[in-house]
């Protein structure tokens, strides 16, 4: 029986109850009802195109990183003839865990309950008393099993525990001309996310992290203390204000992305995030060397127009200097991965302006990330309370607009971008019982 063979309760009539998009509501309970959290493992976490990793987290052959991707448990590793393997944590004895170091450097995985070894690209290595299983027993039949697919995007590592469904490329959609945008920062085209990552306990439902990526509404009222000088104030208000020429996009496959370009231009290049925000020698280096991959206009376009905040349904975020990856803990707390993102290529003190930017903003004390996480507890043991009530997702209804290529386009503090999300996650829940 594979991964996504597991029954589930039936909760689609419940799901087309409480989650209403086109009339911009939900029902409080779909963020804290255990039969729709345990559904949405099996329905989206199980089914869909989820953010494993980075390439650059295993550089060198025997390198590995484990971690839990949805709810499984996954070992990425670099093999001895420099390929990236994926592999579910699961010895194929009795189940137990070959690996339980989050990270490190190993040719070989044991399970510590009888023995059983597995080289780091899964194939089974040693069996103790291997003779008492008889002539038939193979190894090469009981290797670590990989994820259903496993693909790669320009150094991103995605799994899909369904052996069956769209590419990946089809899955990123209209959010790859926005991912490459942030990648091609880089002078070498590539990311780097081998300087570590924070991790956070959410306590709240994942769905509420994810229609945060996507909302500008609240900037200026939870991140108000963020702003110390009048002058980041005055830039903040701007970026957020009614006023404001910044646009939310609904991307389409649930994908949504906060677009500031506009506003951008007009105010200088205000969400840099350390990267080239200056004139010294490095940073003009990095423009110079920007220039010579893409050509002048391009690097000249990318740098006035900044980092992106992407979100690629359901645990991907791109968030100026950071790369986020989400899991679901349960229907009252989540997960929350940040890894600090470097241009591969960049001179050093570009990269370390990034990493400062992100410890200053995002790290354990830092003072945006705070802010958003007593919000988020505070809306989520509220909406326990008051689950018959309903959420409002209505902001900007009547001002989207429709693109050509299937696209949403709202004000920038309108919540077209949830909106988009949620009209993904119908389709996803109630695709068994339609």
């Amino acid at each position: 029986m594979s991964i996504t063979d597991v029954a589930v309760s039936d909760s689609t009539d419940r799901v087309r109850d409480w989650v209403r998009p086109d009339e911009g509501k939900v029902l409080g309970r779909i963020y804290t009802d255990p039969d729709v959290h345990r559904d949405e493992i099996e329905r989206i976490w199980k089914r869909s195109w989820l953010f494993a990793g980075h390439e650059t987290e295993v550089p060198e052959s025997g390198d590995y990183v484990s971690r839990t991707v949805g709810t499984v448990p996954l070992i990425i590793s670099r093999t001895a003839d420099g390929e990236v393997a994926v592999v579910i944590n699961r010895c194929m004895h009795r189940g137990g865990n070959v690996c339980t170091q989050e990270c490190g450097n190993t040719k070989a995985f044991t399970c510590g309950y009888h023995g059983w070894s597995y080289r780091n690209n899964g194939d089974l290595l040693g069996v103790p008393y291997q003779q008492a299983y008889g002539p038939e027993f193979r190894k090469s039949e009981h290797g670590l099993q990989p994820p259903a697919r496993v693909a790669t995007y320009r150094g991103f590592i995605f799994v899909s525990y369904a052996p069956e469904g769209p590419t990946i490329e089809e899955h990123l959609g209209n959010a790859r001309e926005v991912l490459d945008r942030y990648i091609d920062l880089s002078p070498a085209g590539r990311l780097r996310l081998d300087a570590g990552y924070n991790r956070i306990r959410l306590d709240c439902n994942w769905k509420m992290y994810a229609e945060n990526s996507s909302d500008n509404y609240h900037n200026n009222f939870v991140h108000a203390s963020a702003y110390m000088t009048e002058a980041a104030r005055k830039i903040a208000l701007a970026i957020s204000r009614e006023e404001s020429r910044g646009v939310v996009w609904a991307l389409g496959n649930g994908h949504s992305y906060l677009d500031f370009r506009n506003e951008e231009l007009v105010q200088g290049m205000v969400l840099r995030s350390a990267a080239a925000s200056g004139e010294d020698e490095d940073e003009l280096q990095y423009r110079r060397d920007l220039e010579a991959r893409l050509g002048a206009e391009k690097a000249a376009q990318l740098l006035s127009e900044g980092p992106p905040t992407l979100f690629i349904f359901p645990n991907l975020f791109v968030i100026q200097q950071d790369i986020r990856r989400l899991e679901p803990v349960s229907e009252t707390r989540s997960h929350l991965y940040q890894h600090p993102a470097m241009l591969d290529g960049a001179p050093l003190s570009v990269n370390k302006a990034r990493l400062t930017r992100h410890e200053t903003a995002y790290g354990p004390a830092g003072f945006v990330m705070s802010d958003d996480l007593e919000i988020f507890a505070q809306c989520q043991q509220t909406v326990a309370e008051t689950a018959d009530d309903w959420i409002l997702l209505s902001r900007g209804m009547r001002r989207e607009e429709q693109c050509d290529n299937g696209t949403l386009r709202a004000h920038v503090t309108d919540e077209t971008g949830m909106r988009g999300m949620w009209r993904e996650y119908l389709k996803l829940m109630c695709r068994d019982g339609a």
